[in-house]
């Protein structure tokens, strides 16, 4: 359940995605077994399975679920998931560096790049493992 926050964090709007429950039930279920990495087609047969929804209607829903957090990231917003985490955007201040073969100065532009703060539960799911 995607909806706006109505405080505002850092001066953008922060949008919330709602887990459904406090348990630890959004990091608990099926995964991969051993010492696998997790990629997009596992993550669309684990929710299909999960789900009941065939395949290609699970990949709409995770394409849609990334599309999303993508587009509230490029607007500025923050986008928090209960019992997961928090995506938001770092801004990096410009800044002068050396060119390490000339030794030459070096104007760095500013950046923005995407940073997530993993919440409680998740660090625990991980740390209990």
């Amino acid at each position: 359940r995607l909806s706006p926050n109505s405080s505002h964090h850092y001066g953008k709007e922060s949008l919330r995605l709602s887990t459904g429950s406090a348990s630890n039930e959004g990091c608990s279920g099926r995964g991969l077994d051993g010492n696998q990495r997790m990629n997009q087609a596992n993550l669309i047969d684990i929710v299909a399975t999960a789900s009941g929804l065939s395949k290609g209607d699970s990949a709409k829903v995770i394409h849609e679920v990334f599309a999303k957090i993508c587009a509230a990231l490029a607007q500025g917003n923050e986008v928090r998931i209960a019992g997961f985490g928090t995506f938001a955007v770092a801004e990096r201040a410009a800044r002068e560096g050396r060119n390490p073969r000339t030794g030459e100065v070096v104007h760095i532009a500013a950046t923005k790049a995407p940073k997530f703060k993993p919440a409680k539960q998740l660090r625990d799911s991980v740390n209990t493992q």
